[in-house]
């Protein structure tokens, strides 16, 4: 029987595919899917690199370079194991997955939340920061014990057990955008779940690497609009069913639009759209400009936000 299928896309990065296989147990209830988005040399890697020769580790390939999505929607085609597990090819687990493996596999939650910790992927003994944001997650769920919002906050889907069945139940699949792909699949599952639980234990390193689509965010050609069509579809859905949100989070990148003239028209698109998942604008506004922002700043942008509304 199989517990866990674990998905992997990759592209073009076999030496750090290799490390991430490596941290994972070989064990007869662990399916690994290695899903290859169509990388030059894809073919040689099985004679290459041994570690996709295991006997729990399956070989596939998109049709066409799609993307994470794509190629993570093609691993959901392939799964069988009672949960799922996702992992991108440049991270890797913590050491104690083989524990974790054996204490959750009869667990009844249907999602499960884990911590995870940021390394740099050059030096892994030194600490990186894409994981900042998910710590500060977690800490507000200690102090409150709010699952719902946390649930609703959490962007990703590495460091997380999902349910197969409720992942095919509702058949929940990734959108294939080059940026955010995961995002929607996190907020469908966090909202169709019945039971979530957030657990303290490590499971996930993620890294921080020059060049991964993660690096630099927001500055590559496109990628600021495609994130905020991303996160603004998934707070729709996630205040449609209840589930507690806080607005700067996803809409602080909305602010860089009002200041880039080429795309100020999409911020007042979506300052239009606020009151189509219940957030009255003045609120949404108030929570998207940071504690920091100066009163002048605040005032620049409340005045151009209303007057296109006027005029």
């Amino acid at each position: 029987m199989i517990n866990y299928s674990i998905i992997i896309p990759h592209y073009n990065i076999p030496q750090l595919l290799v490390r991430c296989l490596k941290s994972i147990p070989e064990r007869d209830d662990v399916q690994v899917i290695v899903v290859d988005d169509c990388s030059p040399d894809a073919k040689d890697y099985p004679t290459k690199y041994p570690e996709l020769t295991r006997s729990n580790v399956e070989f596939h390939s998109t049709a066409r370079h799609g993307g994470a999505g794509c190629a993570r929607n093609v691993g959901l085609e392939h799964a069988t194991g009672r949960w799922l597990v996702f992992a991108d090819a440049d991270d890797f687990f913590a050491e104690n997955l083989d524990a974790l493996f054996d204490q959750y596999q009869d667990d009844d939650a249907d999602l499960i939340y884990f911590r995870a910790k940021c390394v740099l992927s050059e030096d892994v003994t030194k600490p990186g920061h894409r994981s900042e944001w998910l710590n500060k997650l977690w800490s507000d769920y200690e102090q409150n014990n709010d699952l719902d919002s946390f649930c609703g906050r959490s962007a990703i889907v590495w460091s997380k057990f999902f349910k197969r069945s409720l992942i095919e139940r509702h058949h929940i699949r990734f959108d294939e955008t080059r940026y955010s792909n995961d995002y929607w699949f996190a907020a469908n599952a966090a909202v169709k779940a019945q039971k979530t639980r957030g657990e303290k234990a490590t499971l996930y390193v993620v890294t921080e690497r020059t060049g991964s689509l993660a690096f630099g965010m927001n500055t590559k050609e496109g990628e600021l609009e495609e994130r905020a069509a991303v996160c603004f579809r998934v707070q729709k859905l996630l205040i449609e069913h209840g589930k507690r949100t806080i607005p700067h989070e996803p809409f602080t990148m909305y602010m860089r639009l009002l200041f880039d003239a080429d795309k100020r028209d999409l911020y007042y698109h979506y300052f239009r759209e606020l009151g189509t998942i219940g957030l009255p604008r003045f609120f949404a506004l108030r929570q998207m400009m940071s504690e920091h922002a100066g009163r002048l700043r605040k005032l620049h942008v409340y005045l151009l936000s209303y007057l296109h509304l006027i005029f």
